[in-house]
């Protein structure tokens, strides 16, 4: 009797073995990854409810409700989501005030400017007509001296109007702010309400060489001082307000002080129009505002500009005005 091998059952053995090898690595494998993808669904899980709560915030909805998570490093980030969404209600409701009160001011210089239209243009023109009309129908037979009386009543009702609209523009939109006429601005800015708002002194420190601004920097200057001295007259109740300005280390530092009733606390706490477009007006040419309470013993205002880096022109008319 003879044994001999067969080479195919061999092989066939050896399939078999394989095939059951793979098939058991395969199953392994297949469970192995079905593992992982469980485990990190599972674990990455917090973190879609944190995108979620920052698609809430995108979309401009209210603060999201953020589940509680077992890991600190999530917990911080979704305190750290919190936060931000109430700063953006904060931010938003600042938002929605200042446009509210942006409209009232618009409205109210709209009222203000009609009014002065209807109460000085119209009697100057009623004037002007009526001498107008006198000389036109006694141009033959009136005394020469009553026709030249009428030209001097329409030359001043004339130069009285020009006058008030020089005022009127310069309220609107000062020009020149940008060179060496942004420290005569600020001083005819100042004698205009020195002479508006009898019973509160006035003080003023401007330096002798005023330095350069753009305009946009010098505008807002002007429009924070003519902010702050519209505060003081409605709201602060003072008799002395101070306005300084000064150069230290190539910042421009602006000061209004005044010994009103008015208090830094309560101010930034209920900031509405006037406050928020001043500091608007800071950050939109790179300065910044600083609100306190002052040495005279009211509410002080501090703007802080960043000088031109091109050099300072040099404005040598006068000293010092105290």
């Amino acid at each position: 009797m003879f044994i001999r091998a067969d080479p195919r059952n061999e092989i066939e053995e050896i399939m078999a073995d394989g095939t059951r090898i793979l098939s058991v690595l395969l199953l392994f494998s297949m469970g192995s990854i079905l593992a992982a993808w469980f485990a990190t669904d599972r674990a990455l899980r917090p973190v879609r409810a944190l995108e979620d709560g920052l698609a809430m915030l995108a979309r401009g909805e209210s603060r999201p409700v953020l589940p509680r998570f077992e890991l600190k490093e999530f917990s911080r980030i979704a305190a750290s989501i919190e936060e931000l969404a109430d700063a953006l209600v904060h931010s938003r409701a600042n938002e929605r005030r200042l446009g509210r009160c942006i409209m009232a001011l618009q409205e109210a210089e709209r009222c203000e400017l009609a009014r002065e239209l209807h109460d000085e243009f119209g009697q100057s023109l009623t004037a002007i007509g009526a001498a107008a009309a006198f000389v036109e129908m006694h141009s033959t037979t009136a005394d020469p001296k009553i026709l030249a009386e009428c030209a001097r009543d329409i030359r001043a009702e004339s130069g009285r109007m020009s006058t008030h609209v020089r005022g009127l523009l310069r309220e609107l939109r000062p020009h020149g702010l940008e060179g060496l006429g942004l420290r005569e601005g600020v001083r005819e800015l100042i004698d205009a309400w020195r002479q508006r708002s009898t019973g509160i002194a006035v003080d003023v420190t401007l330096p002798a060489a005023f330095p350069q601004l753009g305009a946009d920097a010098g505008l807002a200057l002007y429009r924070t001082v003519q902010e702050a001295l519209t505060n003081v007259v409605r709201h602060a109740g003072a008799n002395r307000v101070r306005v300084g300005i000064e150069v230290e280390a190539e910042i421009l530092v602006l000061t209004v002080e005044d010994d009103g009733r008015g208090r830094a606390a309560e101010v930034l706490h209920n900031a509405r129009g006037g406050i928020l477009g001043m500091r608007e007006r800071a950050e939109m040419v790179g300065g910044t505002l600083r609100i306190g309470d002052s040495s005279l013993g009211g509410l002080g205002i501090s703007l802080g500009l960043p000088l031109n880096k091109t050099g300072d022109n040099k404005d040598d008319q006068d000293s010092p005005a105290g």
